[in-house]
């Protein structure tokens, strides 16, 4: 989707993906904004790489157990009870 620029969100009640369990964007060079402004409790795995335009906040974690990892242009979730990260990804604050 390298034309991407802007996701556009409709209002849902129960937020934008209530059961999403996975998200992954990537290689979308002009996506500059609008990511979901929190993740729901069944998220399982969300991935943000090659995407160097993104401006837009990071979701808000579905709860104490995520943490964000981030490496260069890769932005990854992960919970504090899944393997450990991978060689060079740092513990992020980005919230």
């Amino acid at each position: 989707m390298l034309e991407w620029q802007e996701w556009i969100f409709p209002v849902v009640e129960g937020g934008e993906f209530p059961h999403l369990q996975q998200f992954c964007i990537q290689r979308c060079p002009k996506l500059k904004k609008s990511l979901p402004r929190c993740l729901p409790p069944s998220i399982e795995n969300f991935e943000i790489s090659a995407c160097p335009s993104l401006e837009a906040r990071f979701p808000r974690l579905p709860s104490e157990d995520f943490f964000w990892l981030q490496d260069g242009n890769r932005m990854l979730l992960r919970r504090f009870d899944k393997r450990p990260p991978a060689p060079g990804l740092q513990d992020s604050n980005v919230v």
